[in-house]
């Protein structure tokens, strides 16, 4: 049987000042990766996708012919160091579903952060300063309508960081809140020896998993969230 293996980026981009300017920079949990350009551009195109190693090369000879990049290696060597630097992550399993459990089970969930105001300005930006018909922007801006099981999700991911394991387990056993980091072992490991390397075995095939894996992976491809490792 042919194993089925999915990629995508962890951690998300900011910028950070140095004295000769504004570096990009990856940032995973409290850690911070300089990249350049080429890895960049790779972690970009996966930024928000969930893609088979050989969906990437298209992606990227397609962006680069957009924008030209100065390239001193091929995008499979930029996307293998990537992997060993955990700035992309993969699932490998026996199916495609198998794939995405594995690629997400152990990632913690981080909401896109930006309210209801920021919303408010870049809409009145382009509507009134980028000439965009009021019709289209509304359409662009309308709200997004969440499942039943991904706004369970969020609204878990929004109390304390939780893996999409931790996710599941929540859901399994009716966890609704949880009022701090430290009330999450208390809460969900609750087997003697548990723990978070082990956990996404535990809870694979369990009543809840399937629905936040699916869940999740659906707030991921529209930019509802982000992955990270803790």
């Amino acid at each position: 049987m042919t194993m089925q293996t999915l990629y995508t980026a962890n951690g998300n981009l900011i910028r950070r000042r140095t004295p000769d300017g504004v570096v990009p920079v990856i940032r995973i949990c409290q850690d911070e990766y300089e990249v350049d350009q080429q890895e960049l551009l790779v972690w970009a195109l996966l930024n928000w996708r969930i893609v088979t190693f050989a969906q990437i090369g298209p992606l990227y000879e397609k962006a680069n012919r957009q924008n030209p990049l100065p390239t001193s290696r091929s995008w499979q060597d930029c996307t293998h160091r990537l992997l060993t630097r955990g700035l992309l992550i993969s699932g490998i399993g026996n199916t495609e579903y198998d794939a995405l459990y594995n690629l997400l089970a152990r990632r913690f969930v981080r909401p896109v952060s930006g309210g209801l105001a920021s919303t408010v300005l870049t809409f009145l930006r382009v509507t009134l300063f980028d000439g965009i018909s009021l019709r289209t922007a509304l359409a662009l801006f309308r709200m997004d309508h969440r499942s039943a099981s991904e706004r369970k999700v969020m609204r878990l991911a929004k109390q304390v960081p939780l893996s999409c394991a931790e996710i599941i387990q929540c859901l399994n056993l009716g966890v609704r809140v949880i009022p701090s980091e430290d009330a999450v072992m208390e809460a969900l490991y609750t087997e003697p020896n548990l723990t978070c390397d082990n956990f996404p075995q535990k809870v694979y095939g369990s009543q809840h998993s399937r629905e936040v894996i699916e869940a999740v992976a659906g707030l991921y491809l529209r930019k509802q969230i982000l992955l990270d490792t803790y």
